[in-house]
């Protein structure tokens, strides 16, 4: 769970708690930060006619605040950029993207109310991948997770930032790959119902494919 991913995911798993086995948290958060300035600011600014221009008609997101939030702007490649450009290729089609920075505080109480809740999810296995040189999340926050779970094994990536599977792919899946118990060899993943973890390394084997190294 990455960015809005942790608060989205975490609502099922405190709703569902029963179907959330572990969590994998990287560089995000779950509470209202509407009193932290660095939240707030970014919040006021991009929820702005200023910021709502920038972002709907010159993709500012992706053009802008993509490169200064990871740790080595080298990894995003010319085609890695033209797929996030081709992902929300008009202002129509940037509208809900837009629309997100202004719940960074006009969300707090839903917020408030998964992290009142976090006991339903805090003593399940966790691993916390965090990239250091992020510009939204903070040490600060990795800190306030770190204390909050209570069986959490936690992997910090000094060199990168905000977006950990495209700056270091390899490292992400290995990582991954401890966590759940798995072997160095993945095996293929079947065509069975259900999905249970044993699918988890083929899935992984995608993930860190020929074109990904």
């Amino acid at each position: 769970m990455n960015d809005w991913g942790g608060p989205v995911g975490l609502d099922f798993a405190r709703r569902h708690p029963e179907r959330v086995k572990r969590l994998v948290i990287a560089n995000t958060w779950c509470w209202p930060v509407g009193d932290d300035f660095h939240f707030r600011s970014f919040s006021f600014l991009m929820s702005s006619w200023i910021g709502q221009y920038l972002l709907r008609h010159h993709n500012i997101f992706v053009n802008r605040v993509m490169p200064r939030a990871v740790g080595d702007r080298s990894v995003l490649t010319p085609e890695i950029m033209a797929h996030y450009r081709g992902a929300q290729p008009s202002p129509a089609a940037r509208a809900a993207s837009a629309a997100l920075p202004g719940y960074i505080v006009g969300a707090s109480d839903w917020l408030r109310s998964i992290w009142q809740d976090r006991d339903t999810f805090a003593d399940k296995p966790a691993l916390i991948l965090w990239g250091l040189k992020d510009i939204a999340f903070r040490r600060k926050e990795l800190e306030r997770w770190k204390s909050a779970l209570r069986d959490v094994e936690v992997r910090e990536f000094e060199d990168c930032g905000h977006f950990l599977a495209e700056e270091a792919p390899g490292r992400v899946v290995e990582a991954l790959r401890g966590f759940m118990g798995l072997s160095v060899e993945a095996r293929p993943m079947g065509l069975r119902p259900g999905f249970d973890l044993d699918d988890i390394g083929g899935l992984l084997d995608v993930l860190d494919g020929p074109s990904r190294r």
